[in-house]
């Protein structure tokens, strides 16, 4: 049986006021109660990391995403749920962009994939009106991808498919680090984007706990050896503490201070690759 699982979505903003800067942490909560003991961890869906991508002005590149043709060889049933979870990362990419012709391309795929990894109530006749009344508003699409990845993520553990939600949140995670990473150019020490990524050490620790409930699978044990090299990579990272402190503004948390840990030459280069590899791993 799933545990109770306490999903909070981060959304990392960053802010520039003169020479000082401070990070925004907003936090929204989504429960399933399956059992009293609460395990809590916190990965951001897709649309949160390209919400930050595009303030950050990052060039688009469509070329970075997974084909839509792939979907249909994808005959595995891990692969059709890591391929969910890539698919879902790219159309937040593509409504990022306002990209609304291929997002319907690609939602059509993910509905394909998401019917036969078990999660077909998702994509209702409603949704999919949703989908063709806002075809031509990207916004409005945004807000629909978000929908189908919460539906999908809380279907999954309301079934109890804890196989599939785990490679459903790894085939998103290393799609959604690697449009990063090719994204970034090369690499400069003062870029905005090295803050978003060094961020993801948080997010490969939760990931990971939530990995090791379905380690006896062997699929997942073995994407989990993966996360756990990015881990190791991100734990090269130059890091330092200052004391940290939580405020309220206009109705929201603010957290100033804690670790901060800065990427080297290094540790993006191997981010890169490490990430390109494992990806590659899924989409082929």
């Amino acid at each position: 049986m799933l545990k109770k699982i306490s999903y909070f979505v981060v959304f990392f903003v960053v802010t520039s006021c003169g020479s000082s800067e401070k990070k925004q942490v907003v936090k929204e909560e989504i429960t399933s109660i399956t059992e009293t003991v609460a395990t809590e961890f916190n990965i951001p869906s897709p649309s949160e990391q390209f919400t930050l991508f595009k303030l950050l002005n990052l060039p688009k590149n469509l070329n970075l995403l997974n084909s839509a043709e792939n979907a249909s060889k994808y005959k595995d049933a891990d692969k059709k749920a890591l391929n969910f979870g890539v698919y879902a990362a790219d159309i937040s990419y593509l409504t990022s962009y306002k990209e609304s012709s291929r997002y319907m391309e690609y939602f059509g795929k993910m509905e394909r994939l998401g019917s036969e990894i078990g999660v077909s109530q998702v994509f209702s006749k409603e949704l999919s009106e949703q989908v063709e009344k806002w075809e031509q508003n990207p916004d409005s699409l945004f807000i629909v991808s978000n929908e189908v990845y919460d539906r999908t993520f809380s279907k999954l553990v309301e079934i109890e498919k804890g196989k599939e939600l785990s490679l459903m949140l790894i085939g998103g995670w290393f799609e959604s680090l690697n449009i990063i990473l090719n994204s970034a150019g090369e690499y400069n020490s003062k870029n905005k984007v090295n803050e978003l990524l060094a961020d993801q050490k948080l997010v490969a620790e939760n990931l990971i706990d939530f990995l090791v409930d379905y380690q006896d699978d062997v699929v997942v044990h073995s994407y989990l050896d993966e996360v756990a090299e990015v881990l190791a990579i991100f734990n090269q990272m130059k890091c330092s503490s200052t004391k940290r402190t939580v405020n309220k503004q206009k109705g929201k948390i603010a957290i100033q201070g804690g670790e901060t840990c800065v990427l080297t030459e290094e540790n993006f280069t191997d981010l890169k690759t490490k990430v390109l590899e494992v990806r590659t791993k899924i989409v082929n």
